[in-house]
């Protein structure tokens, strides 16, 4: 398994890089912005300054805020809904990334991510014709929501993380696995 998410997850980042500069063709002003924001990100976390990583991220998150990244993108995405290609693609990022999370919350006991996953994985159950598990999963997830009601005690030990058995919990969620960073490139 760790070498399958290893793989799935240098495609994203590959996928990723590519879905950047498209979008950064379009928008070359937004590029050299938010490329002098990820500099800054990097030279903070290079530091290890605590205080300085936050100020960097707030400023980023700020910058994506102030340029309206998020509609442009909308409208990027909108525009190349004709390509076959480029939808499979973005389902596919979207569909790794939930898995991520999924598998994320599985390793730090997380109940709210483990359902919230749930929920974005039903989707694609539908999509891609799993029948067992587009029958079972909303089923399964009706019952865990009414948990909260039907018995509390247990809803709040589920919250707590003791629903899942961890193997090691010295190890961080990604530490088997060898990250490859593309801090600034990704925006250079």
């Amino acid at each position: 398994m760790k070498r399958g998410v290893e793989a799935h997850l240098l495609t994203l980042q590959a996928l990723s890089t590519m879905y950047q500069e498209a979008f950064f063709e379009k928008h070359q002003s937004l590029r050299a912005v938010l490329s002098g924001k990820a500099e800054n990100i990097d030279r903070a976390c290079t530091s290890g300054d605590t205080e300085e990583i936050l100020k960097a991220h707030s400023a980023m998150l700020q910058a994506l805020v102030t340029h309206d990244v998020e509609r442009k993108m909308d409208i990027f995405e909108h525009d190349r809904n004709s390509s076959p290609l480029f939808v499979a693609m973005c389902n596919y990022m979207s569909m790794f990334m939930t898995m991520n999370l999924f598998i994320k919350a599985m390793r730090t006991g997380n109940w709210e991510l483990h359902l919230s996953a749930l929920w974005a994985f039903c989707k694609h159950f539908f999509a891609l014709d799993m029948l067992n598990y587009a029958r079972m999963i909303p089923l399964y997830l009706a019952e865990m929501e009414s948990l909260k009601n039907d018995d509390p005690l247990l809803y709040e030990e589920f919250r707590s993380g003791t629903w899942v058995v961890n193997k090691n919990a010295t190890v961080p969620f990604w530490g088997g696995f060898k990250m490859h960073t593309y801090s600034v490139e990704l925006f250079s």
